[in-house]
C-alpha cells in the first residue's frame, strides 16, 4: 500500500508541472526571424541500401515500364508504373503509385526515357519475392520529382550493370519477430 501511495504523490508533483504556467518559448522577436530551407543533399545511387529514407537523387530515365492496375480490398483501383533510373554508380527501379482519387500516378508526365530529373525524399521500399526481398525507390505524398534545375550535372550515362534492385535481401527470421533483410551473395 505504500508503494501506491508514494506513486500517487509523485503522479501529482508530474501533474503539478504540466499544469503549472510554463514560460512561452515563442518570442515576438523568433516569430519575426525567416524560416531558411536548408539546401538538399544528393546522393548517389549506388549509396541506396534497405533503410534508406529521406533520399535525393539527381538521375536519368532509362525505362518507363507499362502501367500496371491493381484492385484493393475496398474494390479502388490503384495505378503503378516502374521506371528504371540511374546516375553514373548505378540503377535502381522507382515505382510511382497513384494516389487515392488520382487516374494516373503523380509525375507520370515527368518520368519519361531519357529525361533528367530530381528525386526528393524518397524512401526504399523492400518489395518481398517468397523469402527474399529487393530494394525499390518510392516518393509517396511527402516527395518530389521535378526537372533538374539548370548548372546541375546531368552528363553522365547511366550505369546499368550495377543495378542495386537486383541484389537479393534475405528475410531473416528473429525468434518470431521479422528482422531487417541481410543482402546474401
Amino acid at each position: 500500500f505504500s508503494s501506491f501511495t508514494v506513486a500517487r504523490a509523485s503522479h501529482r508533483s508530474s501533474l503539478r508541472r504540466l499544469l503549472s504556467p510554463q514560460p512561452s518559448r515563442i518570442t515576438p522577436e523568433n516569430m519575426a526571424s525567416p524560416i531558411v530551407k536548408k539546401a538538399p543533399t544528393f546522393i548517389k545511387v549506388g549509396d541506396l541500401n534497405p533503410g534508406s529514407t529521406g533520399v535525393n537523387l539527381i538521375v536519368k530515365v532509362s525505362s518507363v515500364e507499362a502501367v500496371t492496375e491493381r484492385i484493393k480490398k475496398d474494390g479502388s483501383k490503384i495505378k503503378s508504373v516502374e521506371a528504371l533510373i540511374g546516375d553514373e554508380t548505378g540503377s535502381v527501379i522507382l515505382n510511382l503509385t497513384s494516389l487515392k482519387g488520382e487516374q494516373d500516378p503523380r509525375y507520370l508526365n515527368l518520368v519519361k526515357p531519357g529525361s533528367s530529373i530530381q528525386v526528393r525524399n524518397a524512401k526504399v521500399n523492400m518489395h518481398k519475392i517468397e523469402s527474399s526481398a529487393f530494394i525499390r525507390l518510392s516518393v509517396d505524398i511527402w516527395g518530389l520529382i521535378k526537372p533538374t534545375d539548370e548548372g546541375q550535372n546531368t552528363n553522365f550515362e547511366i550505369n546499368s550493370g550495377k543495378n542495386v534492385s537486383t541484389v537479393e535481401y534475405e528475410l531473416i527470421n528473429h525468434g518470431g519477430q521479422s528482422g531487417a533483410p541481410a543482402a546474401s551473395s
